[in-house]
């Protein structure tokens, strides 16, 4: 088991269904997730063949856990730490708008549940999608933790 810290690397084992509940796919892939004094970084690092996945959610937290920036999809997050260690975000504007409420099922793992109204064709978790609403369902295993992330986590994405 690995302790928790403030930058941990995941390992997540990905299940997404279209609207009409019929799994579409189903694959692993590598998240980066960095929640320090002010800052909260969810990044999807590799997709399941190795290669970069370009998505980031990345806001502030202010002293009472609320999380408010940028989504992945180009509107804007907003969300809360709760204290029994659950994340509750929700997604407005852009390719999509979403809500996500990720559970801590062991020391080292999350469960997490999203809906997605996809409203132009998207990469979800690297899966091309067209407009409509889908499921993803994620099991995170912690694989690495540090006190500070890497400096390339600490730079928001690239346009």
């Amino acid at each position: 088991m690995i302790e928790m810290k403030a930058y941990g690397r995941y390992d997540l084992q990905v299940k997404l269904w279209e609207g009409g509940m019929n799994e579409i796919d189903s694959f692993p892939i590598r998240q980066d997730l960095w929640v320090g004094p002010d800052t909260f970084v969810v990044r999807l690092t590799r997709d399941r063949d190795g290669t970069p996945v370009r998505y980031e959610d990345r806001g502030a937290v202010d002293g009472h856990g609320h999380i408010a920036g940028p989504s992945g999809y180009g509107g804007t997050i907003d969300g809360q730490l709760m204290k029994n260690g659950s994340v509750f975000l929700q997604a407005t504007g852009g390719e999509a708008d979403f809500v996500m409420l990720a559970t801590q099922t062991g020391p080292d793992r999350y469960r997490c549940f999203r809906r997605l109204d996809v409203k132009e064709p998207t990469r979800v978790f690297g899966t091309d999608v067209g407009e409509g609403v889908y499921y993803v369902t994620t099991e995170d295993q912690l694989v690495a933790s540090a006190d500070e992330p890497p400096a390339d986590v600490r730079e928001p994405l690239a346009a």
